[in-house]
């Protein structure tokens, strides 16, 4: 009779350590939602505004300026998002643009139940508002 509960003791904590270890090795994705950031710039009228955001960011434009004659988003050779603004010809005064940022990192786990394998990945996506306020002086 004690043998039957040492086996069952046995048996019930062996399946507690796997349980959780496969619980470990699982992928998890996260999403954050950060502050929306404002940006104030001066830009000289016929000069190019360049806001370079970053390794592994995408963005778009979520509400495009009024008074331009560039507004648009490309790669950077880094791979990451790069926002240019130009005025358009004899503008001068304020302009607006609002920019979704996104931004994916991947990060890998290890250690946990064995040492020698690794447990997963975590991947964390931000979501970022960008409103850009231009001055465009003459």
């Amino acid at each position: 009779m004690k043998s039957i509960f040492t086996y069952l003791g046995g048996f019930f904590l062996l399946s507690t350590i796997l349980i959780s270890c496969s619980k470990d090795m699982q992928n998890e994705t996260r999403q954050q939602t950060a502050a929306p950031q404002v940006i104030k710039a001066t830009v000289p009228a016929g000069q190019t505004y360049i806001l370079n955001m970053g390794a592994g960011t995408s963005a778009s434009i979520v509400t495009q300026a009024l008074h331009y004659q560039l507004s648009e988003i490309a790669t950077a050779p880094n791979g990451g998002a790069v926002y240019k603004y130009t005025a358009g010809k004899g503008y001068s005064g304020a302009d607006e643009v609002t920019l979704q940022q996104t931004a994916t990192y991947t990060a890998q786990s290890g250690g946990g139940c064995h040492s020698n394998h690794t447990n997963g990945s975590t991947t964390t996506t931000t979501f970022k508002t960008v409103v850009i306020k231009f001055d465009v002086a003459n």
